[in-house]
């Protein structure tokens, strides 16, 4: 079970300024700020989505450091637990089966991936059946550089295209009216393809969470 137990206070992968700039507006026109904010909030939200961030069904799920904790009850024994932020920048607490277990001694962990191996001595051995739970800091604390360039990309597009169909190829009235499409117009055009890609070759996409 995943739950964030302390949500960040801004979910925006970019600054008023930053957005401004990602759609060609001089750095103090503040006339188109009320359309910025909605433009911010939903490149933040397209992104979360298509990097599959873990929800818990109270909070809105962000890439932004949050506190958060991760339970499993397991009934097997198990490789590897994967925590469900990422990166994971602070371990609070960690218990197996109520016994509190020691970073680097007990466990190990993939900060990156979220990943964390059980130790028996200086080898890995499984998670054994019980409950496993974990208090941990998960996200980033501030935004990288390419992250930050991939959300700004985005913007410009929803910018630009604001309006326009972005399938269309060709647009006729005589007749009144015949569209031609690129692609099937059931396709979902939110996220391009350049963007999710970027997004997937940055290491943004969580591969271990499963919808």
């Amino acid at each position: 079970m995943f739950r964030v137990t302390e949500p960040a206070d801004d979910l925006n992968l970019l600054s008023m300024s930053e957005l401004r700039i990602a759609v060609g507006l001089a750095s103090g026109d503040n006339s188109q700020n009320a359309r910025l904010e909605l433009l911010g909030d939903r490149v933040s939200s397209m992104i979360t989505a298509a990097c599959r961030v873990a929800r818990d069904g109270v909070n809105p799920p962000t890439l932004l450091l949050e506190t958060c904790s991760d339970s499993w009850r397991l009934s097997c024994a198990r490789e590897a637990l994967y925590l469900s932020r990422r990166p994971v920048t602070r371990i609070v607490s960690l218990t197996a089966s109520g016994s509190p277990l020691v970073r680097d001694v007990d466990y190990e962990l993939d900060a990156a991936s979220g990943k964390l191996a059980r130790l028996s001595g200086d080898r890995e051995c499984w998670w054994q059946a019980g409950l496993v739970s974990v208090e941990y800091d998960g996200g980033f604390e501030e935004v990288p550089p390419d992250l930050k360039a991939i959300a700004a990309q985005l913007a410009g597009g929803y910018w630009a295209d604001d309006g326009v169909d972005p399938l269309e190829k060709r647009v006729s009235i005589p007749g009144v009216m015949d569209v031609e499409r690129w692609v099937d117009s059931s396709a979902d055009p939110q996220m391009p393809a350049d963007i999710l890609n970027a997004l997937t070759v940055g290491g943004y996409v969580n591969r271990e969470m499963v919808f």
